[in-house]
């Protein structure tokens, strides 16, 4: 395997900070991106630079009026080179150490699965993407549609729907939802939705217990 580890921020860089310390020890030789979705954190692309990190600024695209824009230019950014899988890594996921072995043959998206309103999700806090997917969805123009920018199933509100004890104070913004959004252009498009075991992420409900036995875990928001 030949993989491309693709990182977002906004208003979290102390989280991306260590997750890009994290990938990079596990990962000495690997292509690594990181997105700032909008966020001008001082010293990021610095940072980056030290540790062999290509730095990306983009506009704020996580918004509710954005739609599947946010993915669309995530995936784009990795398309331009020939590594497969994709690994995407929101801020806040944590390395514990390599994956010790990469999803099933065959598979399209995989990490940790669930099932909500009828259809199969797999949760946006670490989702392995094959190449073939990643042309798939762009070739298809899924994530152009308006539904995603204006739907009531598409967004949620930060620090608010899945806020943790140590957050920031509530946010009124209207995010856009990868979750929600990815889920429904597999299922448009036929995409297999694998279950990774090397990755356990939970929002509402705890952590497993045994957390040290996967290589990245999400949502970890204490350092």
């Amino acid at each position: 395997m030949n993989p491309v580890f693709l990182i977002h921020t906004y208003c979290d860089q102390v989280y991306a900070r260590r997750l890009l310390n994290q990938t990079r020890k596990a990962y000495p030789s690997a292509t690594i991106l990181l997105i700032s979705d909008g966020d001008r954190a001082e010293g990021l692309q610095q940072f980056c630079q030290q540790r062999r990190v290509i730095f990306m600024q983009g506009d704020r695209l996580k918004r509710r009026e954005s739609g599947g824009m946010w993915v669309q230019r995530f995936l784009m950014a990795a398309q331009n080179f020939q590594s497969d899988p994709l690994i995407k890594l929101d801020a806040d996921s944590y390395m514990n150490r390599a994956f010790s072995h990469w999803p099933d043959e065959g598979y399209d998206l995989a990490g940790t699965v669930i099932e909500k309103n009828g259809l199969r999700i797999v949760r946006g806090g670490c989702v392995a993407y094959s190449k073939v997917a990643i042309a798939k969805i762009l070739d298809s123009q899924s994530l152009k549609s308006p539904r995603f920018a204006t739907g009531a199933d598409y967004y949620y509100r930060r620090y608010q729907h899945y806020r943790l004890p140590n957050d920031p104070p509530v946010s009124g913004e209207a995010i856009a939802s990868e979750d929600a959004i990815m889920a429904f252009v597999a299922h448009e498009l036929n995409l297999s939705q694998t279950s990774w075991p090397e990755v356990a992420i939970a929002w509402r409900e705890p952590l497993p217990p045994d957390v040290d036995k996967f290589a990245v875990i999400h949502p970890v928001r204490s350092i």
